[in-house]
This record gives structure tokens, sequence and C-alpha cells, in this order.
């Protein structure tokens, strides 16, 4: 007697939330999106994981402003979960990054500098990696730049541990940062 079994799909929900927070200082912080959707995968779509490796999800892109209401030291500010070097933790065993880049004060190109601090090397330059608990600041000449607005884009990259290619259920992974405004 042969006897039909249902194959169960395995379905995984990527999603990471990014939110500007709100702060005494008098300058607000907007992201071109808040919630980057990685969309459903399933098992067959995600197979080729194995115990011990990660799986990419690709880069994503977000454009970030800062307005201020009077000129103001244009630093960011990173808040959340670190789970090693400059990588915040993605659902519980995943990773996502997140990179400064092309920033502009008052239209006009700045680099970025990140001081270290802990385990962290300072980092200065035209892009520079974001990690929790650190701001980093936009800069001319090797000072900290004033200004009314910053715009610069934010690289947000993201990667699963290959364990979850061996879900039974529907899961859901996220993650969590929070950017704000820092003049400190």
């Amino acid at each position: 007697m042969f006897k039909y079994m249902p194959i169960s799909k395995s379905l995984l929900t990527l999603a990471l939330f990014l939110g500007g927070a709100a702060h005494a200082s008098a300058c607000e912080v907007r992201l071109s999106d808040t919630e980057i959707d990685y969309g459903a995968l399933n098992r067959g779509e995600i197979a080729t994981g194995r115990p011990g490796t990660s799986i990419a999800l690709g880069q994503k892109r977000l454009s970030l402003s800062i307005s201020c209401a009077q000129p103001a030291p244009m630093g960011l500010r990173l808040d959340g979960d670190l789970a090693e070097a400059d990588k915040l933790r993605f659902g519980p065993s995943g990773l996502f990054s997140l990179r400064l880049s092309n920033a502009m004060v008052d239209g006009v190109p700045v680099s970025l500098t990140r001081k270290g601090g802990g385990n962290t090397a300072d980092l200065s330059g035209a892009a520079v990696m974001l990690s929790p608990g650190q701001t980093v600041f936009a800069i001319q000449s090797g000072r900290r730049v004033v200004g009314k607005l910053l715009s610069a884009t934010i690289e947000i990259d993201a990667s699963i541990d290959g364990d979850l290619s061996r879900v039974r259920d529907a899961t859901q992974i996220e993650g969590r940062a929070t950017l704000s405004h820092s003049s400190e």
C-alpha cells in the first residue's frame, strides 16, 4: 500500500526595520524606507545552506537625510544589537551591516569619520561602516562640518546562517536598528 505524505514547505520571511530616533536635537533623521523586506524564501531556495556557512541576501540601498532648523555638527549615531565588529544581529544567527557613503552637507561633498571605541578602530574616508553605539561625523579638512542638511546613502548587507535552510515551519527573521542625529 502506497501512502501519500504531503511535503511541507518551510517559509522564511526576512525583514529589517530601521528607524530615526526622536531626540532633544532640533534635527530630524529621514530614511527613504524604514522597512527592508527581503521577502519570503522557501527551503528549496536556500537549500545550498550548510551548517556554519552564511547565505548572502544581497545589498539594499537607502537614502538618508538629516535636516536641522539651525546649523549643527552633522553626526549620525547607530543603536542596535551588536553581534560582532560592525555587524548587528539579524534574527537568532543572521547578521547585517550598514555602510554610510556619498555624504554631502548643504550640497557640498564631505568625508566621514568614526572614532573607535572598545575593540573598534578609528575610520575615515568617503565611506564608513556604522557600528552600534558609535557616531559617524561629516568632516572637511579634518574638522567636523556644521550645516543644516546632510544627505547620504546607506548600504545594507544582510546574511543568514545556513542552518536556517532546515526550518520546519514558517519562520520570521527580523533585525532592528535606530539611527539618530548626534552633535557629540
